[in-house]
């Protein structure tokens, strides 16, 4: 069996105004670890929780130095395609996935 373990940490519980501050993932084929993703990164107009962060074992004056989320769902989208090939994974479902991860981007906009 094939499947992808998602994690995601944010900077609080308020989906309006808090955000995700990173992605970790591992894709696994029968049982067999073939790949693993991640990445912190903060998004500068999310709201911060310092409960959250210390949960997230992330320091306030570290979030600046963290990459940005553009850059992190990118690299995401990539391990997605370059982990999940299509003979893997039917191609619709990697589309779908992809496409809710620029839709999920393009709404905070």
């Amino acid at each position: 069996m094939n499947i992808v373990f998602l994690d995601l940490e944010t900077t609080g519980r308020d989906e309006n105004k808090h955000g995700v501050i990173e992605i970790a993932a591992r894709y696994d084929e029968d049982r067999e670890t073939k790949a693993i993703f991640y990445k912190k990164f903060f998004d500068e107009k999310a709201s911060v929780n310092l409960e959250a962060l210390k949960v997230n074992n992330t320091a306030y004056g570290s979030l600046e130095s963290l990459g940005h989320e553009d850059v992190a769902v990118s690299a995401f989208v990539d391990f997605l395609d370059n982990s999940i090939a299509e003979t893997k994974c039917p191609a619709k479902i990697v589309s779908k996935i992809n496409n809710s991860l620029i839709l999920t981007d393009q709404r905070k906009g």
